[in-house]
């Protein structure tokens, strides 16, 4: 059905956890892939105590061999997961960067169907979008792109500073909205902040707030966070969704979810 791509600017501020809770709390069954696409490197491998094979090498390798327009080359790196006491399936990437940096150029190569397939969703764990990153084509390949700030007066800083890359991005076609991980400010306070900066992208969520707990990595601070993971999902399907990409509402102030369209 379509691309998410996941992404910071800057700092660690839960790219990846973002991804698993957003598959976790995905409104329509099956519910996404999550891929990591992270040039630095994966971390759900470590985390779960998995190989990191099969994972993104091995879908490389197999669209390498049968063509970027096949989807189903992504199976051949796929394993399961437990996330909250949900299945999630994931294709993980090693620690370091270097097997991703060198399967991007084929999977994200321009048409290709790797990880836009059609019947399913694909979330792609880009983790930080540096300027020279390899995995800008997936952000702009991808239906809906989310940014995850952190709730700061510098997330808000990098933000801005890197609004051009953004707005080269939605050139393309690419719809990217906002989303705030936990910290001094609200969601609502972020939108206020950008919109001060004069910064127009839509801010759609919080992130809700996950700790880590063995054997689970990720488990959900009650009810609230759940109920903020939903919103989130929900908010984040239904814009990427859309057939057309109209410009985005800007999120005001006191909303903790606005819209994609």
């Amino acid at each position: 059905m379509g691309l998410i791509a996941i992404a910071s600017l800057s700092g660690s501020p839960g790219v990846t956890t973002a991804a698993l809770a957003l598959a976790v709390t995905w409104p329509q069954v099956p519910g996404p892939t999550v891929v990591e696409c992270d040039p630095s490197g994966g971390d759900i491998a470590a985390y779960w105590h998995l190989h990191s094979r099969p994972g993104l090498t091995d879908v490389a390798a197999a669209a390498a061999e049968f063509g970027t327009s096949e989807p189903e080359a992504l199976e051949e790196g796929v394993q399961t997961i437990q996330v909250a006491g949900a299945e999630v399936r994931v294709v993980c990437a090693a620690p370091g960067g270097a097997g991703v940096r060198s399967a991007l150029p084929t999977i994200a190569a321009p048409g290709a169907k790797v990880l836009d397939r059609p019947g399913v969703w694909t979330i792609a764990d880009v983790g930080r979008l540096d300027w020279g990153s390899v995995a800008w084509p997936l952000v702009t390949a991808a239906d809906a792109t989310l940014v995850v700030v952190k709730g700061s007066l510098a997330g808000a800083a990098h933000l801005r500073s890197r609004l051009g890359d953004l707005r080269q991005a939605e050139a393309f076609g690419a719809r990217v909205a906002v989303a705030v991980a936990p910290g001094e400010y609200s969601s609502g306070e972020v939108a206020d902040l950008l919109l001060a900066a004069d910064v127009h992208l839509p801010v759609i969520g919080a992130l809700g707030r996950v700790e880590p707990i063995a054997p689970d990595p990720l488990t959900w601070r009650g009810r609230r966070a759940m109920a903020e993971w939903k919103q989130l999902a929900a908010v984040l399907l239904s814009g990427a969704a859309m057939p057309s990409r109209p410009e985005l509402p800007v999120g005001t102030a006191g909303t903790e979810a606005g819209g994609l369209a």
